[in-house]
């Protein structure tokens, strides 16, 4: 500002200081100092007739501008920070070049007398201990004004010197709602107006003035938000002064509440597009343009051609000597450039797109090393970061896979599955982590399966692994104790059971079993022996995949099957039991839940019913043996024989051996006589007694009437056979 002041300024400096010197002691009281204009002294008055003194402010003598323009025969009106004086705006200086501008005192505007004569071109002197104003200006020729005045070309890099702007938000307002229940996505509603003032730092005549006023959100506001900033273009009024009002809306959606728009404050604010001109004293022109020429030489040099020939191009439109063969020259050069760039850029494309193959092909080879040098190199190239990323990823697993690999070697078997565990479907790190978790299980065995701590199976074993017997306590209570085959598999288990809490009367009902399995340790046979003398045979019919594992389970009882239930089984890669699922009548009523350690072995069993409640939980625990069975084909086929011969003895009938039963005898084969005849309608009522009656003789006679046997009431041996044969 101080660099561009105009040079009547400049002239008045002298006068300006003699009468600031004056002012400091004689206007710091407000005393009656003597203004004349054009010889005579005078005074002023508002509309009303009112006086209206001079008044001191800030060591200047300020007067009334209307009652001062009045006595001079001119106009003038306040606009902004600025005044018009007939029609045109003009610009006041202190000593020092700080611009100044009217202020209202007592409801009048004011101007300071020395300043304001002084950007007018008025003659002003001290004379007397007062002012003298001349009001006449010299006359000059047409030709020599219009000489002294000059256009300076406006452009991206002096618009600042001419102009202050401002974009500022005001009424933010901003809602949030939830959009998506399922995704927790919310809703940013912004409402903000943008305020768009522009003013002119100083008085001079504006042509044609637009520009385009630019102004960035944040980042986080830009998504906060939904949008970017605001883009707004203004045509410069002739008095040097804008201001609008611009509506902002727009919305976005974010992933948490605490996402919420706070502010749409602009963080950076700048102009585009400039183009138009300020009519000012041609020496200042010829400054400012010449400060333009420079500074588009300077974007030369550097390089900046585009940047160069729009200012160039714009002085071009004054006539500015040798702007059109500078904007040529920038425009012919930032071609070349343009090519050169395009060349290189082609060029440096070609090589990134081989290197990036190359890489690929180092990738594709599991050279990790090497891939991930190039696609560093690369950067930002293509999917070079995600590559990169990936590579060192592998670099990692192949890492902990040779580890996996050397605790597997070492016989590591459980540290060997969790990091095999935790490679996933890496190289064949399933199928590995598949052997160890069988081989760890292998060298366990499962010493306690709780329910709670008053219910669990408590399992016991001999100094080499090998299982000996099983003890439950509960509602009923068991203990199994087991034979094996000559490989150390279970093959028998003998249960002792004893039930209580549930038999009639609170009877204690007991039953020896007799159990077979097969050569994956699962039941296949069991025959339970009741004390009552009751038998009862159950079967279980299993169908197994390639690998082995269980896939459904049926129950036959009797040699019937039992259509009611059916249990079907779901595997995790690992070949462990995933569920159980139990059906009843192809209905699905319940299914039980497998969960395991980090080290592969079982932790628990959850059973949920057909609603989906929890009714049971089983918890087991371990103990390292460090010894396992192994099964070769001699033993399984041995196994197998062995497991089809108990089976068949246990299906064959004991032969029966009666005693002859006849009046006077007493005990449970009377009482099954008894039965046997009740239910071939000799007796009308279920029997109950053990005693051979003489009522009973009669019965008998007439069976044996029936049936062509002896008529003696007696039952001898051959009469039981016959009797329990039908």
């Amino acid at each position: 500002m101080r660099k561009s002041m105009s040079a009547w300024i400049r002239r008045g400096s002298i006068i300006f200081l003699t009468m600031l010197l004056f002012l400091t002691a004689a206007v710091a009281e407000n005393a009656q100092i003597p203004i004349l204009i054009d010889g005579v002294r005078v005074a002023f008055f508002d509309a009303d007739g009112n006086l209206l003194t001079p008044k001191a402010e800030n060591g200047l003598l300020y007067v009334p501008l209307q009652a001062f323009c009045e006595n001079m025969g001119l106009s003038a009106e306040v606009q902004g920070q600025s005044v018009a004086v007939d029609g045109t705006r003009i610009g006041m200086f202190d000593e020092a070049g700080n611009f100044l501008t009217p202020v209202q005192m007592d409801g009048v505007d004011y101007v300071p007398l020395a300043p304001f004569c002084n950007a007018l071109g008025i003659q002003i002197a001290e004379e007397n201990g007062g002012f003298s104003v001349t009001r006449k200006k010299a006359e000059q020729p047409a030709a020599e004004t219009k000489a002294q005045t000059g256009k300076i070309a406006l452009t991206e890099y002096n618009f600042d010197d001419y102009f202050s702007y401002s974009l500022e938000d005001r009424n933010f307002q901003a809602t949030q709602r939830e959009a998506y229940v399922d995704s927790g996505e919310f809703r940013n509603s912004v409402e903000v107006d943008y305020v768009v003032t522009c003013n002119a730092r100083s008085a001079f005549e504006i042509e044609n003035v637009t520009f385009t006023l630019y102004g960035f959100l944040s980042e986080a506001d830009q998504e906060r938000c939904g949008f970017w900033g605001v883009a707004y273009t203004v045509d410069m009024p002739a008095n040097g002064s804008y201001s609008y009002t611009y509506h902002k809306s727009d919305s976005a959606f974010v992933d948490y509440i605490s996402d919420k728009a706070t502010s749409a404050a602009l963080e950076t604010t700048f102009v585009k597009q400039v183009s138009g001109y300020l009519i000012v004293e041609r020496e200042k022109a010829d400054a400012a343009n010449l400060a333009s020429f420079q500074k588009a030489e300077e974007l030369m040099e550097a390089g900046e051609f585009s940047d160069a020939e729009k200012i160039f191009s714009a002085l071009n439109t004054i006539g500015y000597p040798n702007a059109q063969e500078k904007c040529d020259e920038a425009e012919t050069k930032y071609k070349e450039a343009e090519k050169v760039r395009r060349e290189a850029a082609e060029k440096a494309e070609q090589e990134r797109a081989e290197n990036y193959q190359k890489a690929v092909a180092l990738e594709e080879a599991e050279d990790y090393e090497q891939a991930i040098s190039i696609y560093e190199e690369l950067g930002d190239y293509k999917d070079c970061a995600e590559r990169a990323a990936f590579c060192n990823e592998k670099i990692e697993q192949e890492t902990k896979y040779q580890t996996a690999v050397q605790k597997e070697e070492d016989g590591d078997y459980s540290g060997a599955f969790q990091l095999y565990d935790e490679l996933g479907e890496y190289k064949d790190s399933i199928a590995r982590g598949s052997f160890c978790v069988k081989k760890y299980q292998a060298l366990n065995r499962l010493i306690r399966d709780e329910v709670t701590t008053d219910l669990a199976t408590v399992y016991s074993y001999d100094k080499q692994g090998l299982p000996q017997s099983a003890v439950y306590n509960g509602v009923y209570s068991y203990i199994e104790n087991y034979t094996l085959d000559s490989e150390g598999y279970t093959l028998v288990g003998k249960r002792e059971t004893k039930y209580t809490g549930w038999a009639p009367k609170g009877e204690k009902y007991e039953a020896d079993s007799d159990i077979v399995y097969n050569e994956f340790e699962d039941a296949v046979f069991w025959k339970s022996t009741f004390q009552d003398g009751r038998v009862a045979t159950i079967f279980y019919e299993y169908e197994y995949d390639e690998r082995g594992d269980k896939i459904t389970e049926k129950m036959i009882k009797e040699g019937k099957t039992e259509e009611e239930y059916e249990y079907k089984y779901a595997y995790d890669v690992y070949g462990r039991i995933e569920t159980r699922e139990k059906l009843k009548n192809n209905e699905f009523v319940g299914k039980w839940e497998y969960s395991y350690n980090s080290d592969g072995l079982l932790k628990q069993i959850e059973y949920f019913n057909d609603l989906g409640d929890c009714l049971q939980t089983d918890t087991y625990t371990y103990v390292y043996y460090g010894t396992e069975r192994v099964r070769t084909e001699e033993g399984l086929a041995e196994h197998r024989e062995r497991m089809n011969q108990l089976i068949e003895e246990a299906q064959k009938e004991p032969e029966k051996t009666y005693a002859t039963l006849k009046p006077g005898s007493n005990g449970q084969e009377v009482l099954d006589a008894r039965m046997k005849l009740y239910e071939l309608g000799y007796f009308k009522k279920k029997p109950t007694q053990t005693e051979y009656t003489d009522s009973m003789a009669d019965y008998v006679k007439k069976f044996e009437k029936d049936h062509g046997l002896t008529q003696d009431g007696v039952l001898s041996p051959e009469d039981q056979e016959v009797l329990f044969g039908l």
